[in-house]
């Protein structure tokens, strides 16, 4: 098919416009890898500049040992935080256990309150006993301390003092926070335990100490050396929680009934408790 002139121009036309559009494409594409290079680039140059900003610092020796001692403190302290978290939780802890206790105190306090001014009001006088008269059992005490004493000397032995049982109406004046849930029948079993203490401390101290064996020398001397701090006064009878243990039964085994039965004998002015050191004296003061 012939080509006429009109049709070739048109068709060169439309070649020279495709070249001209792929010229200008492929122009373009130059372009943004040339922006593309050039922003590669401009970063190298930025970590380059950053590697000879940090370099001397690389050669810094001591920068290492300081980093270590920054790292040895931090660990350092994050213990510290833990154990003081630790001690708040306790601190928490013990707080609430005395809140709850001064709760207990303040539902206790008219009680306490009460008991005191009744002490007080009823506080037991000395009993009378001339303070330098020695009574029956420092007296054989005493002469226990002489050396070969003659048997027929001991044939006028002291009597060893003896607590009265308490009568019903005695136990029924009692107060009613005194005696607790202690009965009677209690109460005077105690009493009769106090007896054959004073009796077994005070028969053991009458014996003739070359009948004794080395471990009851050794116990007579101890009760000689707590009776030489009460000689002469109106303390001077007196057990204590070792002869309890010893000679003891009911008092020994139930700790409860023992401290009811003492604190009775207090109030009503029989015992004295004498504390001193890890020492206690039960005193007897009236038989």
């Amino acid at each position: 098919m012939a080509i006429d002139d009109t049709n070739y121009k048109h068709v060169m036309c439309c070649v020279g416009y495709r070249d001209s559009n792929f010229k200008h494409s492929t122009k373009m594409a130059a372009c943004d890898s040339v922006i593309k290079f050039e922003k590669l680039f401009q970063s190298k140059l930025d970590n380059i500049e950053q590697m000879l900003l940090i370099s001397p610092l690389l050669n810094y020796p001591e920068g290492c040992l300081e980093l270590q001692n920054f790292q040895s403190k931090v660990i350092e302290l994050q213990h510290i935080v833990n154990q003081y978290r630790v001690a708040v939780d306790e601190w928490k802890k013990e707080f609430e256990q005395m809140k709850d206790n001064h709760e207990a105190l303040n539902k206790m306090k008219p009680r306490i309150d009460a008991l005191l001014l009744y002490s007080l009001q009823h506080s037991t006088s000395c009993p009378e006993v001339s303070p330098k008269a020695p009574s029956p059992a420092t007296e054989s005490i005493a002469e226990e301390n002489k050396e070969n004493v003659a048997a027929p000397q001991r044939t006028k032995q002291k009597s060893i003092a003896k607590l009265n049982l308490v009568t019903s109406s005695q136990f029924n004046k009692l107060p009613r926070h005194v005696r607790g849930h202690l009965t009677l029948e209690q109460m005077n079993t105690g009493v009769g335990e106090v007896n054959e203490i004073l009796k077994g401390k005070y028969e053991f101290l009458s014996k003739p100490r070359k009948t004794l064996s080395l471990k009851e020398d050794k116990r007579r001397a101890l009760y000689l050396e707590q009776a030489k701090e009460v000689k002469g006064t109106a303390y001077a009878i007196f057990f204590v929680d070792e002869d309890i243990q010893q000679y003891g039964k009911m008092l020994k085994l139930k700790r409860k009934t023992k401290d009811t039965v003492f604190l009775i004998l207090r109030h009503m002015g029989i015992v004295k408790e004498i504390h001193k050191g890890k020492l206690t004296r039960y005193a007897i003061m009236k038989c």
